[in-house]
């Protein structure tokens, strides 16, 4: 798969940009703040449906602009697919501005969803260091995003379960009496179990088989001078399970346990959305150094 032609208008500093791609490799040369790392977002853009550098895609929008469009001619499988973005800005009142946005493969209106499933993209731009240097919830965007492309049952899955932890944390803040409180969380421990552990098993798997390849490649770079491990640390195993049941299991009693701190504390504490993963270099922890 390569980009054949791409098209940004009004998207960033780019008021209308056009170029043509080569199908091995492009290296784009400027001085800074010329729009090198916006090319390569509005790329990631056209393939994924959203930014890597921003929360509000509207921010991608050209500052004297009320809309953008990105468009992209891509060689997948020796056929030609065109994806088109578009971005409109829609103010809903004298502060807030609600984004339109509008997938397009080709000419056929789609959902977001739709590009993970026709595309595959990865991006490593400076911001990507603070995968390592950064909070354990940097880390765990980027598993979901990597995860999310080669998997879309995952996807899913990964919505689903942060909907219901919503639900469940809008529980835990309401003022009621314990029993109350209690007996409704029984009614949605079972679908956070259910969706966690899906989550927590396909990050385990995906974890071991990465780094079965960045051991590989490491020792290449390193001319076996180093070892590196990676290992995905939750909150709720004692080891790595490979085994649903046994994870649905742990899960339940860990949160059967931690009933009254949770209630205490009006928040989950325990779930693969507070779990991690740890990266070592012969045998010592690198976020630790």
């Amino acid at each position: 798969m390569y980009f054949k032609k791409v098209r940004l208008k009004n998207y960033r500093n780019f008021s209308n940009l056009s170029i043509e791609l080569n199908s091995n490799l492009n290296i784009f040369i400027g001085n800074n703040a010329q729009g090198k790392t916006n090319l390569l977002e509005g790329l990631n853009l056209i393939v994924k449906g959203s930014s890597y550098r921003t929360k509000e895609d509207k921010e991608v929008i050209n500052w004297n602009s009320e809309s953008a469009y990105l468009f992209g001619e891509i060689n997948k499988d020796d056929e030609n697919v065109q994806v088109a973005l578009a971005l409109e800005k829609k103010s809903e009142d004298f502060y807030k501005n609600k984004l339109i946005k509008t997938i397009k493969i080709n000419q056929n209106v789609q959902k977001k969803t739709a590009l993970s499933k026709e595309f595959k993209g990865v991006v490593f731009s400076p911001e990507h260091l603070q995968i390592i240097k950064g909070a354990p919830s940097l880390r765990r965007k980027f598993l979901d995003e990597q995860i999310s492309q080669i998997y879309p049952l995952y996807h899913r899955y990964l919505s689903e379960y942060y909907r219901i932890l919503g639900h469940r944390n809008n529980i835990l803040k309401k003022e009621v009496n314990q029993k109350k409180k209690k007996e409704q969380l029984l009614m949605w421990d079972p679908r956070l179990i259910k969706r966690g552990s899906f989550l927590i098993l396909t990050r385990i798997k995906f974890i071991k088989k990465i780094n079965r390849m960045a051991y590989k490649f490491h020792q290449e770079i390193t001319k076996e001078k180093e070892n590196i491990k990676l290992t995905y640390q939750s909150n709720i195993l004692k080891d790595q399970e490979e085994n649903i049941s046994s994870i649905n299991k742990e899960f339940k009693d860990k949160l059967e346990e931690h009933r009254e701190k949770e209630i205490e504390q009006r928040a989950t504490l325990l779930g693969p959305h507070r779990d991690d993963f740890l990266v070592y270099i012969d045998g010592f922890n690198i976020f630790k150094r």
